[in-house]
């Protein structure tokens, strides 16, 4: 039988006021998860992109617009998609449906190191992120706003970040990573969630 894991941070309804601020505990999540991703050993062919720290700006827009009460539902994205997440630093990231729908905007740096064909633009992208447009598509015709969305739902990624061959050709994959040792270091901080 699997063992329920319960979040307090997105299940709490006692609505105490003098607890720490719930952006706040998320935005220091993430930040040790960013610290604890430091120390995973990837192979040497591969880039890494990680736009909770390169986007910080409209990433922490997003949590402190849109991850301030308890919530019951988290949706888990994988990983940042290339014309998504990893341009905006929010998951499912499609330009216009962060812009236009979710209200978010910001200054967006560069990665350490970037790939030519998968060039960090921001918001100046132009190419569409289709699992984004899916994905924010759906809720704004089922919800009509955004603050109906989030009123019980918070969308994330299990990992934060993207990582691909030095041609940017294709993402890594699990044979070439050490999947117990990603998951040993997210899976403690999703379920902190």
């Amino acid at each position: 039988m699997e063992t329920e894991v319960v979040s307090t941070s997105f299940t709490s309804s006692s609505g105490d006021s003098s607890s720490v601020d719930i952006s706040e505990q998320f935005l220091h999540l993430v930040d040790e998860l960013n610290e604890s991703l430091e120390q995973l050993k990837m192979p040497d062919d591969f880039v890494v992109y990680n736009p909770t720290i390169y986007a910080r700006e409209p990433l922490e827009m997003y949590v402190r617009k849109y991850c301030n009460t308890p919530k019951r539902i988290l949706f888990l994205d994988m990983n940042p998609g290339p014309f998504g997440m990893s341009q905006t630093g929010i998951p499912f990231g499609d330009i216009k449906s962060v812009r236009n729908w979710l209200g978010i905007t910001g200054s967006v740096g560069k990665p350490p190191r970037e790939i030519k064909d998968r060039e960090v633009l921001g918001f100046d992208c132009t190419r569409p992120e289709v699992s984004g447009q899916r994905f924010w598509g759906l809720f704004r015709t089922l919800c009509g706003t955004p603050e109906n969305f989030f009123k019980t739902s918070f969308v994330y990624n299990y990992s934060p970040q993207r990582c691909m061959n030095a041609k940017g050709v294709r993402s890594c994959i699990r044979t070439e990573l050490k999947m117990p040792e990603l998951y040993n270091i997210c899976d403690p901080i999703t379920r902190a969630l």
